[in-house]
């Protein structure tokens, strides 16, 4: 595991408590019902997830907003991506 430096630690710990700040001010502008929050799956909307369920514990937030994520079962063809040599003919990852 990559160790970090304290001045990188408290970086990533103010990072953090921007993103919670941000979801405080939303939290006084909006219901948690009428909230809705995207994810992609990929790392930077996990991390927005789980700051978001951080603060809504921290701060005993209930309900947790919804999440949600889209699938557009977008296929790109094999010949547009760079890895196309170990993707199926039909172009979907296996």
């Amino acid at each position: 595991m990559k160790e970090f430096s304290p001045e990188r630690i408290q970086e990533l710990k103010d990072k953090v408590q921007k993103t919670k700040d941000v979801y405080a001010e939303m939290f006084k502008r909006y219901k948690p019902e009428e909230i809705r929050v995207i994810w992609s799956a990929g790392k930077d909307s996990t991390v927005a997830l789980w700051c978001l369920l951080e603060y809504c514990k921290e701060t005993n937030t209930p309900p947790v907003p919804t999440a949600f994520t889209i699938d557009e079962f977008d296929v790109f063809p094999p010949k547009l991506m760079p890895c196309s040599k170990s993707m199926p003919s039909n172009g979907i990852f296996a």
